[in-house]
């Protein structure tokens, strides 16, 4: 990519994000909003091209990573070894024991 191709990208999908929002009355979630600018940038760099907001791919492919977090959690190890959220808590237990015994 050369020149100003990110501040490109993310003018383009910060105005069509505003276009949006204006077609809104009273209180809004800006989280599905901010998933669409973020993933327009990265599927822009990936893939090139971009997306509206209507895109029904872009919604599929949004509802099934909600779908993957709400089932599996972050996806952080311990979600999917549970004997290790035993381990990682005791040994963070033990930094501030030590932190403490060194005099900070």
């Amino acid at each position: 990519m050369k020149g100003n191709a990110l501040q490109t990208r993310v003018h383009e999908a910060m105005k069509t994000t505003f276009v949006e929002v204006d077609k809104l009355q009273g209180e809004f979630d800006p989280v599905e909003y901010i998933n669409f600018i973020v993933g327009n940038i990265l599927t822009g760099f990936c893939f090139g091209g971009k997306y509206t907001f209507e895109d029904k791919e872009v919604h599929y492919i949004l509802e099934k990573r909600d779908l993957l977090f709400d089932k599996l959690g972050l996806g952080a190890v311990e979600d999917f070894i549970p004997g290790l959220k035993i381990y990682l808590q005791i040994r963070c237990n033990k930094i501030p024991r030590r932190i403490r015994s060194r005099g900070f």
